[in-house]
C-alpha cells in the first residue's frame, strides 16, 4: 500500500505536467489556427459573424472546459472545412483536432484513475497504521512484562516502539500511555 500510495503520488504530478502540455498543443496547433483563420474569413458585419464556438475561449481554461470548447469547435468548424482547407489547414485537419481532443481526454481518465488508487492507498495505510498499532500494543505488554526489571531495556523499547500519526508526519510521534503493568505474568522470551 505504501508503494502504491507513493508511486500515485508521483506518477500523479507526471500526469498534470502531460495535461498542461495536450492543453498547450491542442490551443496551439489546433484552436489558434480555427479561431484566426475564422475571424480574417468569416465577415464580423454579417448577420451570422463568427460562431461563438468559433471564438477563442478565454484562458487559463480547464481540462474539462476545454474538452467541451473543442468538441463545439470541431462540430461548427467541420461545416466550415472547404474554407480551412482553402487557407492552408490540412484536409485531415478536424481529424487530427479530434485526436488530440481524444488523448487529452484519455490522459483526463488516466489522472482520475491515479487520483482514486492514491485515495485508497492512503485509506488502506491508516487501516495498516491502526492494526499495526493495535499488535505494537500487544507486543508491548509483553516486553514490559518480560523485561520489568531492566531499565536500560524498557527505555530503549519506549524509543523503539513510537508510531507516526501519519504517514509523511515528518517528527510528530504517538504520545505513550504509560501504564504500570502489575498484574501480567512474565513470560519467556527465547533468543
Amino acid at each position: 500500500l505504501a508503494g502504491t500510495y507513493e508511486a500515485g503520488r508521483d506518477l500523479s504530478r507526471g500526469v498534470v505536467q502531460r495535461i498542461r502540455d495536450q492543453k498547450a498543443l491542442l490551443l496551439d496547433r489546433f484552436v489558434r489556427p480555427v479561431v484566426t483563420i475564422a475571424r480574417a474569413q468569416i465577415d464580423p458585419a454579417s448577420d451570422a459573424g463568427v460562431p461563438a464556438e468559433l471564438r477563442m475561449p478565454k484562458l487559463p481554461i480547464s481540462p474539462t472546459a476545454l474538452l467541451t470548447k473543442c468538441d463545439a469547435m470541431v462540430e461548427v468548424g467541420r461545416r466550415y472545412a472547404p474554407m480551412f482547407a482553402a487557407h492552408g489547414l490540412p484536409e485531415d485537419f478536424f481529424t487530427r483536432f479530434t485526436a488530440a481532443r481524444n488523448e487529452l481526454a484519455r490522459i483526463i481518465q488516466e489522472r482520475k484513475t491515479q487520483v482514486n488508487a492514491h485515495v485508497v492507498a492512503r485509506a488502506g495505510l491508516a487501516v495498516q497504521l491502526r492494526r499495526g498499532r493495535r499488535a505494537l500494543e500487544r507486543i508491548d505488554a509483553l516486553v514490559r512484562a518480560t523485561f520489568r526489571g531492566d531499565t536500560a531495556t524498557l527505555t530503549a523499547w519506549r524509543t523503539a516502539k513510537r508510531v507516526q500519526l501519519q504517514p509523511g508526519g515528518g517528527s510528530r510521534v504517538v504520545a505513550e500511555r504509560e501504564q504500570p503493568v502489575d498484574r501480567v505474568q512474565p513470560v519467556r522470551v527465547l533468543m
